[in-house]
């Protein structure tokens, strides 16, 4: 969408960030472009006598429209709708990070088309376990918005396939014996979806780190691990970055991933958006292999002081 890109969503009434998009099908019945969904302010809320900040989520139909300046912009209508208010209960608890307990609702939504035709949404959200305070949850996005069927039109939803996933659906991990209240399976945060091109086109899979990959298995079921963090080995060489003098190129001592090697750090470095697949093909015959295909996705590295003078966040797109 060009170098640079802005959704204007001020007809909604709400201030809004952290966006993901859908986009819909084009050349159909649908009189929009895009799905957004995006978080906004988050409101104070009194629950059995203790108070919590309540984070929203509002989904709203957008058309690609350009400024003055011929610059790409995303624009929505009145029209908006909060997803997922009902869910759960607010009470949970974080080891170690009492402080988060507050919190509670829908976070970090992100949107993505399967292979299938289905849309599908995940999103973080409390939950009241024993170990797990914060875990991963899908949703089909026909059901946590039923307009959506009535944007795109009769002749294309019927053409979908049946929904699987109707209301949320958490997503669990084994975490290793030992390690069951460590805080990386306490809050289980920001996991990047995909598929392969050479697996089963129901496939489902997910990065819960980078470079460890899960698979689905059923709603009953934690997801298999498929690769992990042992099956890796970076291939970041010297010098890196390019001002790096010889000897000081670093490497993770944790993870033998790219991915932490480029981002220059063990530690607060995640999945910003689902993963994509690239095919490169010469002119012609293009049938995705092991050799010309990867899959894509946007990683990004939070940054606070002291380390940095404010919060910051350092993106990059990464290939798997």
């Amino acid at each position: 969408m060009g170098f640079y890109n802005k959704i204007d969503a001020r007809q909604t009434g709400y201030q809004i960030m952290n966006p993901t998009l859908l986009e819909l099908p084009r050349g159909g019945n649908s009189s929009h472009d895009f799905l957004v969904i995006a978080r906004t302010k988050h409101i104070a809320k009194n629950i059995h006598h203790k108070q919590y900040q309540l984070a929203r989520q509002i989904a709203s139909f957008a058309n690609l429209t350009y400024d003055s300046f011929g610059r790409p912009l995303l624009k929505t209508g009145k029209w908006s709708k909060l997803l997922v208010e009902d869910f759960g209960v607010p009470e949970h608890h974080c080891k170690g990070q009492p402080n988060i307990d507050k919190y509670i609702g829908p976070e970090d939504m992100k949107l993505f088309w399967t292979r299938t035709g289905e849309p599908l949404l995940i999103f973080t959200h409390q939950v009241n376990d024993k170990n797990m305070c914060q875990g991963q949850f899908l949703i089909d996005v026909r059901a946590a918005l039923v307009e959506l069927e009535q944007v795109l039109g009769p002749e294309f939803s019927s053409l979908l396939p049946p929904i699987r996933f109707a209301s949320p659906v958490g997503l669990r991990r084994d975490a290793p014996p030992g390690q069951e209240n460590h805080p990386r399976y306490q809050r289980e945060k920001n996991w990047a979806p995909g598929q392969s091109p050479f697996g089963s086109v129901s496939e489902l899979l997910l990065m819960a780190e980078p470079g460890q990959l899960f698979r689905w298995i059923s709603n009953d079921e934690p997801v298999e691990l498929v690769l992990g963090a042992k099956d890796h080995r970076s291939a970041v060489e010297e010098p890196y970055p390019a001002t790096a003098k010889p000897g000081e190129t670093w490497h993770s001592r944790k993870s033998m991933t790219c991915v932490h090697d480029v981002m220059l750090h063990d530690e607060h470095v995640h999945q910003s958006t689902p993963m994509l697949t690239l095919t490169l093909c010469h002119r012609g015959s293009c049938e995705p292999d092991r050799q010309n295909t990867v899959m894509l996705g946007m990683v990004q590295r939070r940054q606070d002081p002291p380390a940095a003078p404010f919060t910051c966040f350092h993106l990059q797109i990464m290939g798997f």
